[in-house]
């Protein structure tokens, strides 16, 4: 029985697996366990396992079934939509929109006390996107996720910095006789500027174009694309996936000109640095200060509970709002999960 707000904020155990609310099934972004994991995001690195119980958005199932490879051991996700509480147990669930890209949500869950969690590793309220607008629940714990290693530098608006890409396009085939390759994230960063260069013929990888084949599929509207063929290089603006440095230095050696939009500030800044990019924008799709700043006044939590990284920035950035700061730090022993309470 949870008796406090430090109680319920002492359940919350962040494992590399995921976190987990101690003393319950529950757990957030776990792709490997078998108690039940609520997903608030694709996880582009690698699918769930058999034997996990996952729970997670329309547009996160959606994603992973479009996936064209895959394994035997896949574990097929149910489905909750945007704002439609269900029980598990003593807990009432919901998802919300997180408001980055496609399928995202912050995860509100409310349990038999009373008590109540809002799980919002990258919600963007700030932020305008072609998905849902975020939305957030008044909630006792608040968890976030620190995932930026500095938030005090200023995010350019998006409209600019895809503005900004569409002239350097135009004045680069204007001198040359054709188009660079733009690289950029698959998920999210890809969609925004397919739908800014509505006036531009597009060619997509096929990571790019199996994710905004998705996105159409759910309701997003996007001007009309391709998938890539080696005659659209130069022709076509082609968009291709954001990948490992080495993928990147043999992909210029093929292109006359690389063009790179980042998804947050750190990539932009790391790959500014190196010669492998023509020109460098823009586009973030993590939480800035300013979202951070604006999820804990709409969410008005007693208790601020950080996770990930960069913590210690984290605590010290809001130490200032007023709101009570709790770390969880990963938490490094094995653990156990009991399936019997399934049984």
């Amino acid at each position: 029985m949870v008796t406090s707000i430090d109680d319920a904020c002492a359940q919350v155990v962040a494992y590399k697996e995921g976190v987990h609310i101690k003393g319950t099934l529950l757990w957030f972004d776990a792709l490997e366990c078998h108690d039940v994991s609520l997903l608030s995001t694709f996880p582009t690195k690698r699918l769930p396992r058999h034997g996990s119980h996952l729970i997670t958005s329309n547009g996160v199932a959606r994603l992973l079934a479009s996936r064209r490879r895959v394994p035997m051991n896949y574990s097929v996700p149910i489905v909750s939509e945007y704002f439609r509480p269900f029980s598990i147990g003593p807990h009432t669930i919901e998802f919300l929109p997180g408001g980055c890209c496609l399928g995202q949500a912050s995860i509100w869950v409310q349990s038999r006390d009373d008590l109540s969690f809002l799980y919002a590793p990258s919600s963007m309220p700030s932020s305008y996107s072609l998905v849902h607008q975020s939305a957030l629940k008044r909630s006792n714990v608040l968890i976030l996720s620190a995932s930026c290693a500095d938030l005090s530098y200023v995010i350019p608006q998006k409209t600019q910095q895809l503005d900004a890409l569409a002239s350097c396009l135009r004045e680069h085939y204007k001198e040359h006789g054709k188009y660079p390759v733009v690289v950029c994230k698959a998920l999210g960063v890809a969609q925004e500027i397919i739908h800014h260069l509505s006036d531009f013929e597009i060619s997509l990888y096929s990571s790019i174009y199996g994710v905004s084949q998705v996105y159409q599929e759910c309701g997003i509207s996007l001007p009309s694309f391709k998938r890539f063929q080696p005659s659209h290089r130069g022709a076509k603006v082609v968009l291709a996936p954001f990948t490992t440095l080495s993928r990147l230095k043999a992909l210029a050696m093929k292109q006359s000109s690389l063009y790179f939009v980042a998804h947050n500030h750190a990539a932009y800044t790391e790959y500014k640095k190196l010669d492998v990019f023509a020109k460098h924008f823009l586009v973030n799709t993590e939480s800035t200060q300013e979202d951070l700043y604006q999820t804990i006044q709409e969410v008005k939590p007693d208790k601020v509970v950080i996770t990930g990284t960069y913590i210690s920035h984290y605590m010290e950035t809001f130490k200032g709002l007023g709101v009570p700061l709790s770390p969880a730090y990963m938490n490094n022993q094995p653990t156990l999960f009991d399936l019997s309470q399934f049984m």
